[in-house]
């Protein structure tokens, strides 16, 4: 065997090995490399740039309904991470109904999130009547299917989807930390009465989507 291919045999060797090497958040060190390979995965996340094959196979497992480009068009009464009641608020005046379903975020063909979501429809026609705390103006939304049966609690508030055996590792870890750090799950009431307003939001008012309630050491 040359030195070239036994030099790609080795880094391919480690590099499965760091891929299958699992991740103990109680270990410093190991909380230190996943913390930073967690910012860099999910620190940028944004809407899709394209309806990708990788995005299509995450929305077949979310729903049987194709994903949709819509534009953000709160009022400037609608409140930050209250979509339900915006458009329950919004349907009061202008008719029409909720339609539940997840909007998707991505970090290229490597990560995709889908974070429950709600907008508002009248017939063929559909609107996201909230708006995003880190100003995005457009989100791929994927709607529950016709089949679905609870409402906005039908599903978890938050699927993630990675694509590499060490990402997934990442995200099995992230999953298992949240477990470990109790979040205090405001109802929809208390959320439209704490969470800025649009109008607040660009006046700039800001305050973090999630409230943790019990800070976790891990030791």
């Amino acid at each position: 065997m040359g030195k070239n291919s036994k030099k790609r045999r080795d880094a391919k060797l480690r590099k499965k090995k760091q891929s299958d090497a699992r991740i103990d958040i109680h270990n410093p060190t190991d909380r230190a490399i996943f913390m930073r390979e967690l910012k860099a995965l999910i620190a940028n996340l944004t809407t899709p740039a394209e309806v990708s094959d990788r995005v299509i196979k995450v929305s077949a497992k979310l729903s049987d309904q194709a994903p949709v480009y819509l534009e953000c068009q709160p009022e400037k009464w609608s409140r930050q991470s209250c979509c339900d009641k915006n458009v329950l608020e919004y349907a009061k005046i202008h008719g029409g109904e909720s339609v539940f379903g997840f909007r998707l975020w991505s970090n290229g063909d490597i990560y995709i999130e889908a974070e429950r979501h709600a907008v508002w429809r009248n017939g063929d026609t559909f609107r996201d009547v909230s708006f995003v705390d880190t100003g995005e103006t457009r989100v791929l939304f994927v709607p529950d299917s016709p089949r679905v049966v609870g409402g906005f609690e039908a599903a978890p508030p938050r699927q993630r989807f990675a694509f590499t055996p060490r990402h997934r590792q990442v995200i099995a870890a992230l999953n298992y930390m949240e477990t470990l750090t109790p979040r205090h799950q405001m109802t929809s009431d208390e959320s439209w009465e704490v969470m800025p307003s649009y109008e607040e939001w660009q006046a700039g008012k800001r305050m973090p989507n999630l409230i943790p309630a019990v800070r976790q050491r891990f030791t």
